[in-house]
């Protein structure tokens, strides 16, 4: 059995964010609904009880979406949104350690991949609900 998971860093002209996540391969998704695609989940949208996606911006009901090479703003916004910036690598892999220990303290505890660092959005500040991508 996989756990999927590791620790990652991404670097961003504003600084540095770090998570513990799985199916990180998902950051590479682009939704295709419309130009700029604002996705969120919801609860119940139709009569069903499973949890679908909704484009903000065309309404779109779970929009297709496309791998590509290059990071997904909206994925980054996903992952990583919710973190604390720190503003030097230093201090990024202090926290990503004490994270990895704090895991592995567990008794079943488990980081498949290990620390990591997400390529690809060092010259690009962080995608934020104020500054659209």
């Amino acid at each position: 059995m996989s756990a999927d998971n590791g620790i990652y860093i991404l670097q961003s002209l504003d600084g540095y964010r770090v998570i513990e996540a799985g199916a990180i391969e998902n950051l590479h998704w682009h939704h295709v609904c419309c130009k700029n695609p604002d996705v969120i989940e919801e609860e119940e949208i139709g009569n069903d009880c499973m949890f679908h996606e909704k484009c903000t911006n065309c309404n779109t009901v779970d929009p297709e979406v496309e791998q590509k090479d290059e990071l997904s703003p909206q994925m980054l916004l996903q992952y990583f949104g919710k973190c604390i910036v720190y503003d030097t690598e230093g201090e990024v892999l202090e926290e990503a350690t004490n994270i990895y220990e704090e895991i592995m303290d567990d008794d079943f505890g488990i980081i498949e991949y290990g620390i990591s660092f997400i390529r690809g959005w060092e010259d690009k500040f962080f995608p934020d609900s104020e500054r659209k991508v």
